[in-house]
């Protein structure tokens, strides 16, 4: 991923990134704020968009978790990004009248998160049929029908459409 410092309205050179270092040396992203990564997400479709939960692998040419931090507290006008991102789960629910979703969102700043499957409902129905594709407590739903990153907007989404397609990230912890 390739950024670069623009003249526009945003922020001169800065990736709007926070992040965590682990225990293994890798650097995950835990948001995703006001910064040239933003823009860049807002201008690219959904599935090429950088989501909490990827991991920084490479940036400017710069590798290993102390030589990444340092390589990001500097100011730069273009940015070269090696992105490892989280596996992604594709799930599709077509509304049934009077069946229930069945699940318990948190909502977060840039997010939603699955707390619970119910027993009952579109989602138990959807992991009994698609095993390897379940719905699991713990992960982000990163995108509900292409909206994503506004959790309100995340959350009317899924109250008023016929249909969902849900993108959905492994939690970081």
């Amino acid at each position: 991923l390739d950024l670069r410092r623009g003249t526009g309205a945003e922020p001169r050179g800065r990736l709007g990134l926070r992040i965590q270092a682990a225990a293994d040396g890798s650097i995950s992203l835990t948001r995703i704020g006001n910064g040239l990564v933003e823009e860049h997400n807002l201008s690219v479709a959904t599935d090429a968009r950088v989501f909490p939960g990827d991991t920084l692998v490479v940036v400017n040419g710069a590798s290993g978790a102390d030589n990444i931090i340092d390589e990001l507290a500097q100011d730069r006008d273009i940015w070269s990004l090696q992105i490892r991102r989280a596996p992604n789960t594709e799930v599709r629910l077509d509304k049934i009248d009077g069946v229930d979703i069945g699940l318990v969102l948190k909502r977060k700043k840039d997010g939603l998160s699955v707390i619970e499957v119910k027993g009952e409902g579109l989602a138990a129905q959807h992991n009994r049929r698609y095993p390897e594709r379940a719905i699991k407590p713990g992960q982000r739903l990163v995108a509900v029908n292409d909206i994503s990153e506004h959790p309100d907007l995340m959350v009317r989404e899924f109250r008023d459409a016929p249909s969902l397609s849900l993108l959905l990230r492994e939690s970081l912890s």
